[in-house]
């Protein structure tokens, strides 16, 4: 378990200035000490929490448009997802995010993503994919990150807008692995012990946050997603 608050401090510094990067370093911590159906869970409850402490750190620069696209597609897909996580086995699909966060890194750099602005509809969309693979997988934090750079959202709008999604995501898929047994008092208890590490890693963040200029900010979080995805692609 300290293994796990070790994972917890540095993943939830790494999303206090990136948005995401909680859960692709504290699930294998959690998977090696508790097995992976416990796993995901405890995660989305820390996630829940976590989330909840970045939207509220910069309430006041989130885009609440955004939030209410995103939730139009999130929604349903969070609480189906979720049931599908609880019947399948999710390695394939882990390869597949992995491959999907390289190929939306690449189409940052062609001509189409150039010369287009992402429209708040396309959110939409955003909260389709992010609660597919948050439900089944688990993560799905780094889905919406080149989307809402594409937007024009960067330094406090971008975290806090970001919060604000994973928020709606994680509060639907608790509500279903309550419904199926799964969130049992000890994984609340471990995922809210987990989510209050966010605190300390949400202000570490935000101090760091405030130090990078705005083309370092769009270069970090596209490095964090191929990391990401490569780890998704060749580990599964």
């Amino acid at each position: 378990m300290a293994a796990v608050g070790g994972a917890a401090l540095v993943g939830f510094t790494i999303a206090g200035v990136a948005g995401f990067g909680g859960g692709p370093v504290i699930l294998p911590a959690l998977i090696w000490v508790l097995g992976p159906r416990d796993a995901i869970p405890i995660l989305s409850m820390a996630q829940f929490v976590a989330s909840v402490v970045r939207f509220l750190m910069y309430r006041p620069a989130v885009d609440w448009r955004v939030i209410r696209w995103y939730s139009l597609g999130a929604i349903p897909v969070a609480i189906l997802s979720s049931l599908l996580f609880i019947i399948t086995p999710p390695t394939v699909f882990i390869r597949v995010l992995g491959v999907g966060m390289l190929l939306l890194v690449a189409y940052r750099y062609t001509p189409w993503s150039q010369r287009r602005k992402m429209s708040l509809w396309g959110f939409s969309l955003v909260g389709v994919a992010t609660s597919f693979f948050s439900g089944f997988l688990g993560i799905g934090g780094p889905v919406p990150a080149p989307f809402l750079l594409a937007y024009g959202l960067v330094g406090g709008a971008y975290v806090g807008t970001m919060g604000g999604c994973t928020l709606v995501t994680q509060l639907f898929k608790l509500v279903v692995f309550g419904n199926s047994a799964l969130l049992t008092p000890f994984t609340l208890a471990v995922g809210t012990a987990i989510g209050a590490i966010s605190w300390i890693g949400a202000l570490l963040g935000k101090r760091i946050l405030h130090r990078i200029p705005e083309w370092w900010f769009h270069r970090l979080i596209e490095a964090l997603l191929i990391v990401v995805g490569l780890l998704f692609l060749f580990r599964g």
